[in-house]
């Protein structure tokens, strides 16, 4: 992986030749990092003098990236720990039940409701209750995503063939 000096920070990227590219494209994303496009005939310099023209700009992304990785927790999946859905905060309640087999997770007046087996330990109910909360995001992020396509895809003049909801 290439990698460009500015300063005192040396900043690894991605470096991609394409024959229909005029110029130089940069993007700093959260799991690819920087990725640079570029012409087929482009000399290093060149490169090279794009990515300090941009380089503080580039930084303040990654930095913004950086902010963002440490504020996510780690999950518990104890009662009275929140989690997000739809810009809000809403807290787990979970249930330890007798005759329970496995773990179900409801989101009820504005809370999330689990209910796991009474026997069951805390690693298991982590194990469980992280896998149920991805797919409840999932199956409903899906729906949410789907609401608004029908909404925007006439007034786009649009119409996609597929939407995938992923875990990453």
């Amino acid at each position: 992986m290439p990698t460009f000096q500015y300063g005192t920070t040396s900043i690894d990227y991605l470096l991609r030749y394409s024959p229909t590219k005029k110029d130089v494209t940069i993007a700093v994303d959260w799991a690819s990092g920087v990725s640079v496009v570029v012409p087929d005939d482009i000399e290093q310099e060149r490169i090279h003098a794009v990515l300090r023209q941009k380089a503080p700009w580039i930084l303040r992304r990654l930095a913004e990236f950086e902010e963002i990785k440490q504020q996510t927790t780690h999950h518990e999946f104890i009662s009275g720990e929140k989690f997000p859905y739809l810009g809000r905060q809403y807290r787990l309640r979970v249930i330890a039940v007798d005759n329970a087999s496995d773990e179900t997770l409801t989101f009820q007046s504005g809370r999330f409701i689990a209910t796991v087996p009474k026997s069951s330990s805390p690693s298991w109910r982590e194990e469980h209750l992280r896998q149920a909360f991805r797919d409840w995001y999932i199956q409903h992020g899906s729906a949410k995503v789907q609401q608004r396509m029908k909404l925007f895809a006439p007034r786009l003049g649009l119409e996609p063939s597929k939407v995938v909801v992923k875990d990453r």
